[in-house]
C-alpha cells in the first residue's frame, strides 16, 4: 500500500503549518493590539488551537479526493 507523494506533503503541510502559522500570526497580532508577553501568549494557545480546528475541518475534504486515497503499488506472494 501507498499513497503518492504529493498527497503525503500536502496532508503533511495541513497537519503541520497551518496551526504554527496560526501560533506566530495571532502571538504576534495579540503582542501588537496589548503590549504584554500574557498577551502574546494567550494568542499563541488561541492561534495554535484555532489552527489545528482549521486544519481538523479540512482534512475530511481532502481525504475525499481520488488523489488522496491509498493504492496497492505491488503484491508480494510466497513462492510456490
Amino acid at each position: 500500500m501507498g499513497i503518492t507523494e504529493s498527497s503525503l506533503l500536502g496532508s503533511a503541510m495541513l497537519v503541520y503549518m497551518s496551526p504554527l502559522l496560526g501560533l506566530f500570526v495571532v502571538a504576534a497580532l495579540f503582542q501588537v493590539l496589548f503590549g504584554t508577553d500574557i498577551a502574546a501568549l494567550c494568542g499563541a494557545v488561541l492561534g495554535g488551537v484555532g489552527g489545528f480546528l482549521i486544519a481538523k475541518g479540512f482534512s475530511p475534504r481532502l481525504a475525499a479526493r481520488q488523489t488522496w486515497q491509498p493504492v496497492i503499488i505491488s503484491v508480494g506472494l510466497p513462492p510456490t
